[in-house]
């Protein structure tokens, strides 16, 4: 198989996987991301972009509670004690996706804790990928 052929296969993957957001939320996690290394100071490179927006996957580590913090409040759907406004959450994420499907999981993952702001963003964020039962 030529590079060629390979590039476009896995280009092909890529705009599959990306398919369910839409055009806006696309742009919107892109700026938000970039918004949010410059906030805390560092480059974030494309695997953590990537599986921030599309696997649910980011380490539970300092830098990335503090990006998902970051990220909640670039959207408006955290209060200032980190307790999603939920909302605000679904205003966003329903463009592309079922209304009820995306209500069911963040008013159950909105009530998760956490001992500090940073640590019940990151929990939400793990809820929601492990809760939502909708493709993105």
């Amino acid at each position: 198989m030529t590079l060629k052929i390979k590039s476009l296969i896995i280009l092909g993957l890529v705009v599959l996987c990306q398919a369910n957001y839409t055009e806006k939320q696309e742009q919107m996690l892109d700026d938000i991301a970039e918004q949010c290394g410059m906030d805390m100071g560092i480059k974030l490179n494309d695997d953590f972009v990537q599986l921030f927006k599309f696997t649910g996957d980011l380490p539970n580590d300092d830098d990335s509670q503090e990006f998902i913090t970051c990220a909640l409040h670039k959207i408006d759907a955290v209060d200032e004690d980190g307790y999603v406004i939920a909302d605000k959450f679904v205003d966003f994420e329903s463009d592309g996706h079922d209304l009820d499907a995306v209500k069911e999981v963040v008013e159950k993952c909105a009530k998760v804790e956490g001992d500090s702001v940073n640590e019940r963003g990151y929990n939400f964020y793990k809820c929601f990928w492990d809760e939502k039962k909708y493709e993105i």
